[in-house]
């Protein structure tokens, strides 16, 4: 399933974030709904601990550049604290608001891509025949993107809340199912110590690699 949608004010902050993180110190800790969250849910260490970075080259040239930032519990939350903090929410919707990061997270795996290829023709991951290929790998196995979206920013907040924005990037929400029915555990849990998520294409392979603490 494709479509195309825009950003919520809080999904911007997530990817301006990405272009701008750096390396931390140890592998970041998997938290799952009910487990104990910082006092402080800063966005931008939550965005920095859990973004990649990777290119493919070929010859001369840069082939594919992606960032992309997991969606993690913590993530969530902080962008939707944020989000909260900065309008005038009722309670009530809030609560919905929360318990819906907590049914997204529960039944998918997700990341936020920022795709940049030297032909635009390869940039076209949500597309029904893409240039690459989009696999999240567990324990040596991949599973194939359950959906891929690609997403416009606003422009009347990109000035705001994406000042790196480029013409030459394109913007994926791309989904896993996190418990397929073959599987006893879900693909991405607590014991996990590592995983990928992996694009595949006519110019070979490339990997964004999350070790888990």
């Amino acid at each position: 399933m494709q479509q195309k949608m825009f950003f919520s004010v809080g999904w911007f902050m997530v990817l301006a974030w990405v272009c701008l993180a750096g390396c931390m110190t140890g592998p970041p800790l998997f938290l799952e709904p009910g487990d104990p969250l910082p006092e402080t849910l800063a966005i931008k260490p939550c965005i920095q601990k859990w973004s990649r970075h990777v290119q493919k080259h070929d010859r001369w040239s840069t082939v594919l550049d992606v960032d992309a930032v997991f969606l993690s519990w913590d993530v969530r939350m902080a962008i939707l604290e944020r989000t909260l903090a900065d309008r005038d929410i009722d309670p009530e919707t809030a609560a919905a608001m929360r318990e819906r990061e907590q049914q997204l997270f529960q039944g998918y795996v997700e990341f936020y891509l920022a795709v940049m290829t030297t032909k635009d023709e390869w940039n076209n991951l949500a597309e029904e025949e893409p240039a690459w290929n989009l696999y999240l790998v567990c324990e040596g196995e991949e599973q194939a993107s359950f959906r891929v979206e690609e997403v416009e920013l606003d422009p009347a907040l990109t000035f705001t809340h994406f000042p790196q924005q480029s013409h030459f990037k394109k913007y994926y929400k791309v989904s896993f199912i996190r418990q397929p029915r073959d599987r006893a555990l879900p693909l991405v849990h607590k014991n996990l110590s590592s995983f990928e998520l992996l694009l595949k294409g006519f110019f070979g392979q490339a990997r964004l690699t999350w070790d888990l603490g």
